[in-house]
């Protein structure tokens, strides 16, 4: 039988929270035997989308709370960024090629496929 076990972190919606959550995130992948590039790269995943909802779906309200599950199983981790802000349309967003982007020096945008 798999076993499966969830962990939860819920910060103010401020940027000061963002180590908090990526030191939470580390310690997920960490525990869960992840190597240390796989780790990295899942911080800075999970770093970017709590950055994106402070900064954007809650128009930086460090009164809104956002919260981060992880749910680890025998052959996963899940992270699951819950926050109650405004929707995003990704499908209405120009889709601009990552070079072209590279290319303006674009310091913002870059997540978008």
């Amino acid at each position: 039988m798999a076993w499966e076990r969830t962990f939860s972190l819920h910060v103010p919606s401020s940027t000061e929270n963002l180590s908090m959550i990526r030191d939470f995130v580390k310690s997920i992948g960490t525990q869960s035997g992840m190597g240390d590039m796989e780790v990295a790269r899942l911080e800075l995943v999970v770093d970017e989308a709590c950055a994106n909802v402070m900064e954007h779906a809650y128009d930086a309200d460090a009164t809104k709370e956002v919260s981060i599950r992880a749910i680890v199983d025998d052959d996963s981790v899940q992270i699951v960024v819950i926050d109650s802000g405004k929707g995003f349309d990704p499908a209405a967003v120009e889709q601009l090629k990552l070079e072209e982007l590279a290319s303006a020096r674009r310091t913002g945008g870059l997540g978008m496929p």
